[in-house]
């Protein structure tokens, strides 16, 4: 979330829309404070009517984050291993991947 926030101008990206990391005094809790995990196609849809485009990235870990991969100008897969790639056509992303690995990734889009 933090690299995408940082690519939000250069990506003209208006919502982010992902798990709310939980903190305390400014410490991070180790818990999810809000989770947009639920009812995708119906956020997917708002988006569209808002916007009036498809998203311009959607990334998961799992096959319930299908309709974010798949409905995505560019879909992310983040897994294990290649081999776990459930959606052929997204762009795998190592669950190991660095911060700066992601921003190369970001930076192919400028």
């Amino acid at each position: 979330l933090c690299v995408l926030d940082k690519y939000k101008k250069e990506l003209h990206i208006h919502d982010i829309f992902a798990f709310d990391l939980d903190t305390c005094r400014g410490e991070y809790t180790g818990l999810v404070g809000s989770n947009y995990g639920y009812n995708k196609e119906k956020i997917i849809a708002e988006l569209v009517v808002k916007y009036g485009a498809l998203p311009f990235m959607g990334f998961g870990d799992s096959s319930s984050d299908e309709p974010l991969i798949l409905t995505a100008r560019h879909g992310f897969l983040i897994s294990n291993k290649l081999s776990d790639n459930l959606f052929p056509q997204a762009t795998f992303i190592s669950r190991t991947a660095s911060e700066a690995d992601v921003e190369a990734i970001l930076q192919s889009f400028l």
